[in-house]
């Protein structure tokens, strides 16, 4: 059951990169291209909070205290993919236009593609 659903969820994340919520995944020129290897050093900055959106990778620090749904979900995303649960709640156009100033880049379209392929292969 846990194969199928992270399945499901790696093909919703592609399919959301290029149908489901166009003004997240626009092709800005302005946006930094980064790798996975750079996210991961992001990561190590136990001060920051670095989630991925939609294929966008954005510093929540500042947001943490302001979450409405508190800090803890955001901080429980930490380095991860967070793309289905921010679907699944159903945020506003103000809440998604309101990220954008929390963007630091775009994902690197090869790792992309590695992102959907391990969640597509996690059967834990």
């Amino acid at each position: 059951m846990k194969g199928k659903l992270f399945f499901q969820r790696s093909t919703l994340s592609l399919f959301a990169s290029s149908h489901l919520w166009p003004t997240l995944m626009e092709n800005d020129t302005d946006s930094k291209i980064l790798t996975m290897a750079e996210v991961r050093e992001l990561l190590q900055d136990n001060n920051k909070c670095i989630v991925i959106i939609n294929n966008r990778v954005y510093n929540v620090t500042p947001f943490l205290t302001a979450h409405p749904g508190g800090q803890q979900i955001l901080r429980q995303h930490h380095g991860k993919d967070a793309s289905v649960p921010f679907e699944n709640n159903k945020h506003s156009k103000y809440a998604r236009k309101k990220m954008k100033q929390y963007e630091i880049g775009q994902l690197h379209s090869d790792d992309i593609q590695a992102l959907v392929k391990h969640d597509s292969n996690r059967m834990d």
